[in-house]
């Protein structure tokens, strides 16, 4: 048998019912577990957030990675390594019972707090990559880290001995209770899922909402925010928004622009021949238009009237003012250059 150097000097000091030898043998498992807890954990890791590939199945790997090495700290390292390294010692039940509590009560708090990097690290996710989920993201992110807590607390009670069934029932209670006290609050949230799965405007369309228009700025759980032409903040329930009806104005790739032009009769009959080739060629020559047709339309009692019809080829409102009022002015001008009048209505 191998002879150990100062093994029986250190088994001759005993202290609470183990000898010395038994303390070092116990120190020595410490640092081994401890050892052993950080390879693991750094080849884990560093398989989990090093994975090479645009999949968003690997990115999910790759968030749970990064939630681990944040969640996986030198503390936790070393309590499961104490926990573990105290199996050769003898020690009173009294005080087993308490390092239990002290070593499952800390457990439970790193494994919540990695499951609630794992969420964080999702929404940061989705978010970046699809900008419409920004206002129920958070939400949902509320909503998983208050269930994985509940989940934790009620597992840990569990692990002390404690009937959980009790709590359950009363959990679902309180649960029934908030949704009753919160049903508008809920049925706003509903309508914001709504929103999003059927789209009909996202931040920054144009839209208008019975009497009421302008661009909205920001779609939340409970309410959709429009700033309006006026400059005014118009704030209005996810619920009631469903119910009406809207008009994405920005949906269209075109705004049709029709004009009607009320020719003095006096006019001759050649001049109101060219008027239709002069306003083709007027439309033509401005930016973002596309000419549809000029027609004489009716002979009124005090009038020629025409119509033409043109079409701004963008949604951008402003966009769509300047080509109109560019349009107008240059008819206006030609018709003055050749001393055609308009009527008034």
């Amino acid at each position: 048998m191998t002879h150990i150097p100062y093994k029986e000097d250190a088994e001759a000091y005993s202290f609470f019912d183990n000898t010395g030898w038994d303390y070092l043998v116990s120190l020595f498992l410490l640092f081994t577990y401890l050892i052993i807890f950080y390879i693991i954990k750094g080849i884990i890791v560093k398989q989990l957030k090093n994975f090479d590939s645009e999949d968003e199945t690997f990115e999910r790997v790759r968030q749970i990675g990064r939630a681990l090495d944040e969640g996986i700290t030198l503390f936790l390292g070393i309590v499961i390594s104490i926990n573990f390294a105290l199996s050769p010692l003898n020690i009173p039940d009294a005080m087993e019972f308490i390092l239990l509590l002290l070593f499952m009560g800390l457990i439970g708090f790193y494994t919540l707090k990695i499951l609630k990097g794992i969420v964080r690290e999702s929404a940061e996710y989705y978010t970046e990559t699809n900008p419409e989920l920004e206002h129920i993201v958070p939400f949902f992110s509320l909503l998983a880290k208050v269930f994985v807590t509940i989940v934790v607390i009620l597992w840990y009670l569990s692990v002390l001995g404690i009937n959980i069934t009790a709590y359950l029932a009363g959990l679902s209670i309180l649960a029934l209770g908030i949704a009753f006290a919160l049903q508008n609050l809920i049925a706003d949230f509903f309508a914001s899922l709504v929103i999003y799965f059927d789209k009909p405007f996202k931040v920054g369309d144009s839209i208008k909402v019975g009497s009421d228009s302008g661009k909205v700025i920001k779609i939340g759980i409970r309410s959709t925010h429009i700033r309006t032409s006026s400059g005014y903040l118009l704030v209005i329930s996810n619920r009631e928004l469903s119910t009406k009806r809207i008009s994405n104005m920005s949906d269209r790739t075109k705004r049709r622009v029709v004009l009607n032009l009320r020719v003095d009769p006096s006019t001759p009959v050649a001049t109101l021949k060219k008027l239709p080739i002069w306003v083709e060629a007027i439309v033509k020559k401005v930016e973002h238009t596309e000419f549809s047709r000029a027609h004489l339309t009716e002979l009124a009692k005090d009038s020629w009237d025409y119509q033409v019809v043109y079409d701004i080829t963008t949604p951008e409102y402003t966009i769509y003012l300047n080509a109109q009022q560019e349009v107008n002015l240059a008819i206006l001008t030609k018709l003055e250059s050749e001393r055609v009048k308009i009527h008034h209505w």
